[in-house]
């Protein structure tokens, strides 16, 4: 049951194939089929499933963007009507020679794509990993392709693509955080730590320059930090109380936006890592 949501609370990645809409208080992920369910946070019910793509990367505007079918050397992307998954546009973004846009790894293989909204448009990032497989011992690199493409969120024309990195957060995260081993997640604005004082579980920020943000306080011992999500614009904290109470936080604000209570059943919606 939703029990409360902040004001302009929105969807977020939460693992690979997994958008939780908390306002909506409705999860879409990826199903044995292939393709995409809807399933409401409620009581586990398919409010609608779908074939015409196989993997939500991005809510957005009452439309799901997700991964279709595979194509050589094609990144094949669908914006769905969030409510009855009816299509709204089709887009291919080119990939590099050779390379092909699974949704689950392969032998030998894996592919990634990721989305973000920011105004009109959307950013769609991909990595590709592909390593040779043989019988017999070998020390052959595996081969790394990335590449990004920018799409009209409206439409889905693609407005431009090319090949190599649009960012490394990684890398700010490293020079900020070294060697700490304290929870943490990075974006293209922030890198966020958890750090533990007493009883006491504090957020810390710095911008990618390394400029420390104001601390934070999210919530005493009562409740668990379990996780930020994928894109590190939320991060979940969880207490148990006749089966699970969730609750979801901004990065951005520290601000308590969701909670969420399921049963024991519902947990693994929840307990999903990428």
């Amino acid at each position: 049951m939703l029990i409360a949501a902040a004001q302009g609370a929105f969807a977020f990645e939460f693992a690979q194939g997994v958008i939780v809409d908390p306002k909506a208080s409705v999860v879409y992920l990826m199903n044995l089929e292939g393709g995409i369910d809807a399933i409401a946070l409620s009581g586990g019910a398919v409010l609608a499933t779908t074939t015409r793509a196989a993997k939500p990367l991005l809510l957005y505007d009452a439309t799901l963007l997700a991964q279709a079918e595979r194509k050589e050397s094609v990144l094949s992307l669908a914006g769905l009507n969030a409510k009855d998954f009816e299509p709204k546009f089709t887009v291919g973004v080119p990939l590099a020679s050779g390379v092909q846009a699974f949704v689950n790894a392969r032998p030998g293989a894996s592919f990634y794509a990721s989305a973000r909204e920011k105004g009109d448009v959307i950013t769609v990032e991909w990595r590709s990993m592909q390593r040779k497989i043989s019988g017999v011992p070998t020390e052959e690199p595996g081969h790394l392709s990335t590449g990004y493409a920018r799409i009209d969120a409206r439409n889905g024309r693609l407005i431009a693509f090319r090949k190599g990195e649009l960012s490394t957060p990684e890398s700010a995260k490293n020079e900020i955080l070294g060697s700490s081993t304290a929870p943490h997640c990075a974006s293209d604005d922030v890198v966020a730590a958890i750090r533990y004082d007493g009883d006491q579980v504090m957020l810390q920020r710095w911008t990618k320059a390394g400029e420390p943000l104001p601390e934070i306080k999210l919530f005493d011992g009562d409740l668990t930090f379990r996780t930020f999500s994928r894109d590190c614009r939320h991060l979940l904290a969880s207490k148990a109380e006749n089966g699970w109470t969730w609750y979801i936080y901004s990065v951005a604000s520290g601000e308590r936006l969701t909670e969420i209570h399921s049963s024991e059943r519902q947990r693994g919606i929840f307990s999903l890592e990428g």
